[in-house]
């Protein structure tokens, strides 16, 4: 569900609502609560919107340099160094060097 809430956790959040709200008073705050929350996810958007377009091109800039650095975090590079596999559609991810064999023991 959202807000990662589980049936249980939401029927128990609604009975809880119940005892202490009680009956007459639950719809009037549901409506409220609904409207508390249209409300954020309006302000929200318009200042995603207002950021996007004060940014503009500069924007790209910055999501291309998001990329370049998830391609230090480690895991990705752990994971590109065991597979040997490169991420053909980033064109500046590192290639995997491969060490020379060692010579046997002698």
């Amino acid at each position: 569900m959202f807000f990662d809430i589980g049936p249980l956790e939401m029927v128990t959040i609604f009975v809880i609502a119940i005892v202490v709200l009680g009956p007459e008073k639950l719809p009037k705050a549901i409506s409220e609560i609904s409207a508390f929350t249209r409300k954020v996810r309006s302000f929200s958007d318009s200042a995603q919107a207002d950021i996007r377009r004060e940014l503009g091109p500069e924007l790209a800039d910055l999501q291309q340099h998001s990329l370049q650095l998830r391609d230090l975090h480690p895991q990705a590079l752990a994971q590109q160094a065991l597979t040997g596999a490169e991420d053909e559609t980033r064109p500046h991810a590192t290639t995997a060097t491969k060490s020379s064999p060692v010579p046997p023991p002698a």
